[in-house]
């Protein structure tokens, strides 16, 4: 009796695990991955940009 009521425990315990990570996964997902206005290929043209101009000022100034 005593080994099936740890069985339970365990499968219980287990389920519980799965079903709050499946809940916080559910979350994860809901939520908007986009916190800035900026899209992203603003974001790496204006990165691009800002690379060009330091190699033409260091081409420039050597």
């Amino acid at each position: 009796m005593l080994l099936v009521g740890l069985a339970l425990l365990f499968f219980l315990v287990r389920w519980f695990r799965t079903k709050a990570k499946a809940s916080s996964m559910q979350q994860f997902i809901d939520t908007p991955l986009m916190g800035s206005h900026t899209p992203v290929a603003n974001q790496n043209s204006q990165l691009l940009d800002q690379w060009e101009k330091t190699i033409m000022t260091t081409k420039e100034n050597d």
